[in-house]
């Protein structure tokens, strides 16, 4: 039994076509990351130029302004409270005068 020639021409083509396909796929990936790093570059520059032009909104403004609108919720209620409280109170009778809801803190004051 003989064999054939293993560098004929079938496994020469094949070969070949398989060199090409890699020639290919290698410089497609040059060319990606050539490509890849040139918008890096420019996308850099870009946003570097942009933050000059348009600050970063700061998050302390942003969470001042979420305080703020929780603080106004909390007065609104606490409103809401405070006029049907007295509501009641006008209900009950005559209200006690202002100087016996005070409080003073005890200790040592100056005469």
């Amino acid at each position: 039994m003989t064999y054939g020639n293993p560098y004929g021409p079938a496994w020469q083509q094949l070969g070949s076509a398989l060199w090409d396909v890699l020639a290919v796929v290698w410089w497609t990936l040059v060319a990606g990351s050539v490509a890849f790093g040139a918008c890096w570059c420019m996308g850099q520059f870009m946003y570097t130029e942009w933050v000059r032009d348009h600050p970063a909104p700061r998050l302390r403004f942003l969470a001042e302004r979420r305080l703020r609108r929780d603080i106004a919720r909390g007065l609104g209620d606490l409103e809401e409270y405070l006029r049907e409280r007295n509501a009641a109170q006008l209900d009950d009778g005559p209200a006690r005068s202002a100087r016996s809801r005070t409080w003073r803190r005890r200790g040592w004051h100056r005469p």
